[in-house]
């Protein structure tokens, strides 16, 4: 579906501005000290019409115990257990078995029942679970270098579907911390209305790429099938590492609802580090869904009730 240049340009620049804010906030945390984990599943997917802003802890285990940091396993001892003798390996993983040739971060990429890789975009990584096909020391690296549970994140919203957080963190000796970048208010600029093939009217206002907002008005007479949509947002949930940016990861974030409006549904979006294209592949999911009026704007750009 071709878009305006004008607007293609938009996109790139609405999705440039919150990666360089989200790729100097890791750099300023690994600068801590901190380890890092950029776009990670979350085990409670909260809808992105939520207040952004401050980090918020994981989420306690059922009774209060506390929960492990990402990806660790509670069931495995610590490096400097007392139990293994200095440099032994685990004695429960027999030398050479599937978990030793998949190495620390799962190798494949992928879980045993096909989905995405937690948290992760499916790189190679050595014995010490370090990306092969980086330099050692380089913020890509590090950033690699943790290990992630290969399962099938939780599904929430309307649409049954897992979500991401901006980044987790943690300074050594410190528990995790999930974080979502605050959003600035959506940039100015007047909104664009097209005609798209097939006769759908398209309203395209400025937004910010990690809070935006779908709203679809059906044609007369028909109800919005949802399919397309939801096939939309699994497919640009899967990690797609681009050269832009390395560090991430090339996904959307989160999309809740639908919520009823007058006469249209809502859907809000954090667009994540996907790229531009994905926002373009959106509208022309919206077409399928059914959808005569499509807009595609800042949350509350829209009257709701």
């Amino acid at each position: 579906m071709p878009l305006p240049p004008a607007a293609i340009e938009d996109l790139h620049r609405w999705r440039a501005d919150h990666v360089a804010a989200l790729l100097a906030r890791i750099a300023a945390l690994i600068e801590a000290g901190a380890d890092v984990t950029p776009e990670p599943w979350i085990d409670a997917p909260p809808d992105p019409s939520a207040a952004r802003g401050a980090p918020q802890g994981p989420p306690p285990q059922e009774g209060g115990a506390p929960r492990p940091a990402q990806g660790a396993d509670p069931r495995r001892p610590k490096d400097d257990d007392p139990r293994r003798p200095a440099g032994a390996d685990d004695p429960r993983r027999p030398a050479g078995g599937q978990d030793a040739r998949l190495g620390a971060g799962g190798g494949s990429g992928r879980s045993t029942d096909g989905s995405p890789p937690a948290g992760g975009g499916g790189a190679r990584r050595s014995a010490d679970g370090q990306d092969a096909r980086r330099p050692a020391g380089s913020h890509a690296a590090r950033l690699s270098a943790g290990t992630h549970a290969a399962r099938l994140p939780p599904r929430g919203g309307g649409l049954r579907l897992p979500a991401r957080r901006d980044l987790a963190w943690a300074m050594p000796g410190a528990a995790p911390v999930l974080e979502d970048l605050p959003a600035p208010p959506p940039p100015g600029g007047p909104a664009a209305a097209l005609r798209l093939a097939g006769g759908a009217a398209l309203e395209l206002r400025p937004f910010r790429w990690q809070r935006a907002a779908l709203s679809l008005t059906p044609w007369r007479g028909r109800a919005l099938d949802w399919r397309p949509l939801r096939r939309w947002a699994l497919e640009h949930m899967a990690p797609r590492m681009g050269d832009a940016a390395p560090e991430l990861a090339g996904v959307i974030h989160r999309v809740g609802g639908p919520r009823s409006a007058k006469g249209s549904r809502i859907l809000t979006l954090d667009l994540g580090s996907a790229p531009a294209q994905a926002a373009v592949a959106l509208i022309e999911a919206a077409q399928a869904a059914g959808a005569a009026r499509i807009a595609l704007g800042p949350p509350g750009a829209w009257p709701e009730g």
